[in-house]
This record gives C-alpha cells, sequence and structure tokens, in this order.
C-alpha cells in the first residue's frame, strides 16, 4: 500500500514538473513583439494541457475554468479585434492574456503544493506566490471586463459570486451565463 501512495505522489511530482517546463511565461515573450499566431499557440498549448490533466488536483478550479472559456477568451478575440491597429495596445492585451493563462495554471498549483506542503514555512511560501497569482489574475479579469463595459464587468462579478459548487468540471455550461443574468 505503502509503495502504491509512494508512486503515486512521484507521478503527480511528474506531472506538476512537466507541466511547469511546458508553460508559457511572459519573460519568454516579453523580449520581444508577440504576434498573434504565438498567442493562438501558447493559447492551443494551454488548453490541450487543460484536456489532459483535466482531473490532476492542481488544476484550475471549475469556476476559473468557466471563467476562461466562457468570458476571458471571448473578450480577448473581442479585444483584439477592436484594437488591431493599436500596436500599444494589441500589445498589452496580448501579453496579459499570455501571462494570465499561464498565471491560471501557477495559481492551481501553488495551492495545491501549499495544501500539500508538510512544513508551515514552505506552506505560506505557496500560500503567498498563489495569492499573488490570484490577485494578478483578477487584475487582468477586471481590465478586460471593464474595456468591454459595464455589461460584461457586472457579468464577471456575478460569475464571481457564485460558489464553486455552482459549475461543472468542464466548464462548458453556457446556460449559466443566462442562469446568473
Amino acid at each position: 500500500m505503502t509503495f502504491w501512495i509512494l508512486l503515486l505522489i512521484i507521478f503527480l511530482l511528474f506531472l506538476i514538473l512537466k507541466k511547469r517546463e511546458d508553460q508559457p511565461t511572459l519573460t519568454e515573450e516579453s523580449s520581444s513583439i508577440l504576434e498573434e499566431e504565438q498567442v493562438l499557440e501558447i493559447q492551443r498549448k494551454f488548453e490541450r494541457r487543460r484536456k489532459e490533466l483535466k482531473y490532476a488536483p492542481d488544476t484550475p478550479s471549475e469556476k476559473e475554468m468557466y471563467i476562461y472559456e466562457n468570458l476571458m477568451r471571448g473578450w480577448f478575440y473581442t479585444l483584439s479585434g477592436k484594437h488591431r491597429y493599436d500596436n500599444e495596445m494589441i500589445q498589452k492585451i496580448r501579453k496579459d492574456w499570455v501571462n494570465y493563462m499561464s498565471l491560471l495554471e501557477e495559481a492551481s498549483t501553488d495551492n495545491y503544493l501549499a495544501l500539500e506542503s508538510d512544513d508551515e514555512e514552505t506552506e505560506m511560501d505557496y500560500r503567498d506566490d498563489h495569492i499573488k497569482a490570484v490577485l494578478q489574475l483578477n487584475a487582468i479579469e477586471d481590465a478586460f471586463a471593464h474595456l468591454m463595459g459595464e455589461k460584461e464587468f457586472q457579468q464577471l462579478e456575478n460569475t464571481r459570486k457564485q460558489p464553486y459548487s455552482f459549475f461543472l468540471k468542464d466548464g462548458s455550461d453556457k446556460d449559466l451565463i443566462t442562469k446568473m443574468e
């Protein structure tokens, strides 16, 4: 029994480390201009990882994935189209979007590692990293919602107010948007 638990822990740590290696970071992209194709490739890899690791213990919550899939992704496409001729603004939107996807993974991994930590100091370090990532996620969500308009900001607020149990594991129930209005 102990062997299988140890094997499971090693496997989970392997998945976490692999995910962190594959995780897009803003610093990798910040040295140059982010092209649309680069952003879409990063997004494709992010979404592929989400499908492959959907039930891993360190994946984003149903609520976080619902916001990503049903609000943020559409807003990113809309804002990208709206600001396509404003180079400074489109770069900010693209960098925020890449950062958002990275932070979603980082926040959930840090939360999981905090919960699994054996010593209090390590737990607090991971907890602090989790809180910082969540604050940055919320700031990006707020910025996108404000750029979209008051209705979208209210939609984001309504979604945030819902309990976690309100959301499905795959974040795909688009009817929830109408239930919240």
